[in-house]
């Protein structure tokens, strides 16, 4: 995937007259130039701006959960998850026990589809997934109005005694690297993103092409050792991605939860962190660990700035804020 491109100096929000000018456009491409396509390839979907972290990589602080069955990632060793903990006090049984027969239960934690739809016929089960009571969303919409008046007061009961014809799988969420279905054929997004997206549009599920062009931008669900990229403007996309990049060749370990900290601060800012805005700096000042990693990736930035042919020293670059119409 390549970042749209900067087309003029009022595409990048200066707040204060600078001390040397910039090619934003050269800035651009020479930053996409920089960029190394093999980076933890086992690690970083660069198509999709996407980093999901390797348990056994030591070089990426993140751990996982203890328990066999369970996919969460950790901040400390030899550790289990929340969830894991409340799940084992429940169940009565020692770890052991636990950790024979505990498997998370699907879509309960981490972003996923949950169950199929109950509705099964002939051996042939819904391939929708389930939105409440256990069936996908016509049915349910079905058995509320016709069935349940008949006396069927289980969906999955009346689903799975061949109460109506399954549905097809549907396509895959049009959200990239997100492994859920789609609610059904006519809306793409799956139920996780659709809840997404009605929260930041206040549309519905009929606004088709507005959920593609919104979909191009999300990322799928970031579990505790992932961080995506790619909801920040073109411009800082690229930036954070070379200086993640130059922060590795120094030695430091990558920490996905204080890069997904940073990428929340950054996304709504039209800005560059050539900029040395000091008003970036202190979105992080009370959060240790983003602040010091926040201020390595800045310095990496300038300092890439500082090579390129796109920055001029000497040269005044006036403040644009405010300028656009």
């Amino acid at each position: 995937m390549t970042a749209a491109p900067i087309l003029s100096l009022a595409d990048v929000c200066t707040s204060h007259p600078l001390p040397f000018s910039v090619n934003w456009p050269g800035w651009q491409q020479w930053l996409s130039v920089q960029l190394d396509p093999h980076w933890r390839p086992e690690e970083w979907n660069a198509q999709q701006w996407l980093f999901t972290g390797d348990f056994a990589n030591p070089r990426t602080t993140v751990w996982k959960c203890l328990t066999p069955a369970c996919p969460s990632g950790l901040y400390g060793r030899r550790s289990r998850c929340g969830p894991c903990k409340r799940d084992h006090h429940a169940s009565g049984q020692t770890w052991d026990e636990f950790d024979a027969s505990f498997v998370p239960e699907r879509g309960q934690r981490h972003g996923d589809d949950p169950e199929d739809c109950a509705v099964t016929r002939d051996g042939q089960r819904c391939g929708r997934t389930a939105l409440s009571n256990g069936v996908c969303l016509t049915h349910l919409q079905l058995w509320r109005g016709i069935y349940r008046p008949k006396g069927w007061d289980s969906a999955m009961d009346w689903g799975r005694q061949g109460g109506a014809t399954p549905f097809p799988v549907p396509p895959s969420c049009s959200v990239g690297a997100c492994d859920n279905k789609a609610l059904h054929e006519r809306t793409p997004l799956c139920i996780f993103h659709l809840r997404r997206w009605k929260k930041a549009s206040g549309l519905g599920n009929t606004a088709t092409r507005e959920m593609l062009a919104w979909s191009a931008t999300q990322p799928p669900f970031l579990s505790s050792h992932r961080f995506s990229l790619i909801e920040l403007p073109p411009l800082l996309r690229l930036e954070i991605a070379y200086a993640l990049q130059h922060r590795d060749e120094l030695g430091h370990n990558l920490d996905p939860r204080s890069v997904r900290q940073i990428v929340a601060g950054l996304v709504i800012r039209d800005t560059s962190l050539v900029l040395r805005d000091d008003h970036l700096d202190g979105l992080y000042e009370k959060q240790l660990s983003p602040h010091a990693v926040f201020r390595q990736l800045a310095w990496s930035v300038r300092r890439g700035s500082s090579l390129s042919p796109a920055t001029t020293r000497g040269q005044t670059t006036p403040s644009t804020c405010g300028r656009r119409g």
